[in-house]
């Protein structure tokens, strides 16, 4: 099997102990699929039974075509202001963003932007943050892939090389190993034998169910948020950074729409007139977002990845924080499927009794050429014919039908 792991921090907690160790507790929320692709034989066509009525469904399914992965490495020298001197880095960010695939010549190409930000201390006290995009490229193999088939990308960060270059240069040497993994799957559409008969003889055949799951496609929302946090009177310099971490509670299905409930948390880190030089605040916003998706379904699954983009932070002029900021919701659509398959087929040797009548029949409910040809034991074109019927006609309730029982030449 193939395993497919997504894991997010949910929250941090630090504490200092006795004035020499720290407390660390992180809570993770794992999310873990396994994934395993089976060939299976679907019988639609047997031999050597005469006039052989079929029950067929048409269904659509997206197949597994193949799985490929690559690794990529984003390099980067962050320059920082000349008249700065990096005496210690403190913290590093990143998030990978502007995500897409293009397919070509057997391979797919997957292509993104590393978003970095760096919060450094100068030597002489000032702490200041730089941001910079760094392009995320990788090409992975898969043979017969084309530009009709579905790519379904995962880009995971498998380690970071932070390293300050010489005083002099002002810069910081960034290197991202990032791991690209894609799951492509073919659209087809199939044929699957549902139920049998023939007047020529009697059958006996069992079925079997099997499940499914595939994935669909890929929708992206967005949630704006305006927020207003007041602190103590600050200038628009004295607010380094805010940390934002936004967390789904509970998402519900239903009615072509998924109605999220969450929580943004906002840790914002300011300057402080006391021997620590930096103080943090953290506050919680609520918030429930209703998304409407086509092909939504109760047999459907969907895993949702947040992103926080355009986030703006304005220092008014009453010391107040103004937050604005962009939640884009990146939701993958997995349709689960039940399929009922005909597995054995055994045919009675006993001989069928040829005899020929003609049955007069005043259909019910829920009637169809087929429910009335396999009761009667007769051909459906020949009750359609006889009765002047389309093959695909609504047969209502109350209709008199003439049924004539097959004879066999």
């Amino acid at each position: 099997m193939q395993i497919m792991d997504n894991i997010n921090i949910k929250t941090i907690e630090c504490k200092i102990l006795n004035g020499r160790k720290v407390n660390i507790k992180i809570i993770l929320d794992e999310n873990i699929k396994l994934y395993s692709n089976e060939d299976i034989e679907i019988v639609n066509e047997i031999e050597d039974i005469k006039n052989l009525e079929k029950l067929e469904e048409e269904l659509s399914i997206n197949s597994l075509l193949g799985f490929g992965e690559t690794v990529s490495y984003a390099k980067e020298t962050m320059t920082i202001d000349n008249v700065d001197n990096l005496a210690e880095i403190l913290k590093v960010d990143i998030s990978i963003i502007n995500k897409e695939n293009k397919i070509s010549y057997n391979k797919v190409l997957c292509k993104a932007e590393a978003l970095v930000k760096i919060m450094y201390l100068t030597d002489d006290g000032r702490i200041k943050i730089i941001e910079n995009r760094i392009p995320v490229m990788g090409f992975i193999d898969m043979p017969d892939v084309n530009d009709t088939n579905i790519c379904n990308t995962k880009y995971k960060i498998k380690n970071l090389i932070i390293k300050p270059n010489q005083v002099e240069e002002h810069s910081i040497y960034v290197e991202i190993e990032i791991e690209l993994s894609t799951y492509v799957y073919e659209r087809k559409e199939i044929r699957v034998m549902q139920d049998l008969y023939t007047p020529e003889a009697k059958l006996q055949f069992t079925s079997k169910e099997i499940e499914t799951r595939s994935f669909v496609n890929t929708v992206t929302n967005t949630l704006t948020f305006n927020e207003k946090v007041q602190l103590e009177r600050l200038t628009e310099n004295e607010v380094y950074d805010v940390d934002i971490v936004p967390i789904i509670n509970e998402s519900k299905l239903g009615n072509s729409k998924i109605i999220y409930e969450g929580e943004l948390k906002l840790t914002y880190t300011y300057k402080s007139d006391g021997i620590n030089k930096m103080e943090s605040k953290e506050i919680t916003i609520p918030f429930e977002h209703i998304v409407d998706v086509e092909n939504l379904s109760n047999m459907s699954f969907i895993e949702t990845n947040l992103e926080v983009r355009d986030n703006l932070i304005v220092v008014m002029p009453d010391g107040s924080i103004e937050t604005k900021l962009t939640l884009v919701f990146e939701i993958e659509l997995y349709k689960s499927e039940r399929i009922n398959i005909i597995d054995k087929i055994e045919m009675d040797e006993t001989p069928v009794p040829n005899s020929y009548s003609m049955v007069i029949y005043f259909t019910k409910e829920n009637d169809t050429l087929w429910s009335i040809g396999k009761v009667f034991n007769s051909r459906m074109e020949d009750i359609a014919k006889l009765n002047n019927l389309e093959m695909n006609a609504k047969i209502m309730p109350g209709t008199q039908l003439f049924i004539p029982k097959y004879c066999r030449k």
